[in-house]
């Protein structure tokens, strides 16, 4: 066995591709991509500038989430980014980066396939296919927008922890409420 030395000894977030890849988010370095089957390690960031695939927006990574598609979802301290592992790009919706200079801290995709963003300012909706992601109407609603992670129910409500407390979300009403 040969062993691996990672560049950063501070990780925030970790997931699986479902390949057999690792993906760990940094704190100030961009994020690692770890196969443990051949012992190979990458580190992307937002220094490696690509204008046909695209960059990581922000090196700090808060949260990172695999979608259905197998594509990476990097919720950053300025934005959020789409790593796509099949093609190496960061270009898969044909944009480089959403909500530019937002604290993005929480990603969930819906049943429905839209990816929610928890942020500094409530929750932002992305639909695939779109250029941007657009604030829920409801985030009026929340006595603190700090939201720092989401969870869809079964019955599609989804489930906002702030720093006020949780908020739900009926999708089905558009109504929300606090608990």
């Amino acid at each position: 066995n040969r062993e691996v030395s990672f560049d950063c000894d501070r990780f925030n977030d970790m997931t699986d591709d479902g390949r057999g890849n690792i993906f760990l988010s940094t704190y100030a370095r961009g994020f690692c991509i770890y196969n443990p089957q051949t012992n190979e390690l990458r580190n992307l960031n937002s220094n490696q500038k690509d204008n046909e695939k695209g960059w990581l927006c922000n090196n700090w990574i808060l949260n990172m989430m695999p979608d259905h598609s197998g594509r990476i979802w990097l919720a950053t301290s300025s934005g959020v980014s789409c790593y796509d592992p099949a093609n190496d790009s960061f270009r898969s919706y044909g944009w480089h980066q959403l909500l530019e200079g937002v604290l993005c801290f929480s990603l969930c995709e819906t049943k429905q396939g839209n990816i929610l963003i928890g942020t500094e300012q409530g929750v932002y909706v992305y639909e695939p296919g779109k250029k941007e992601a657009v604030p829920l109407p409801e985030n009026n609603g929340l006595k603190n927008q700090v939201v720092g992670y989401i969870v869809e129910a079964d019955n599609g409500d989804f489930w906002c922890s702030t720093s006020s407390g949780l908020w739900r979300y009926d999708q089905k009403t558009s109504r929300s409420e606090e608990r």
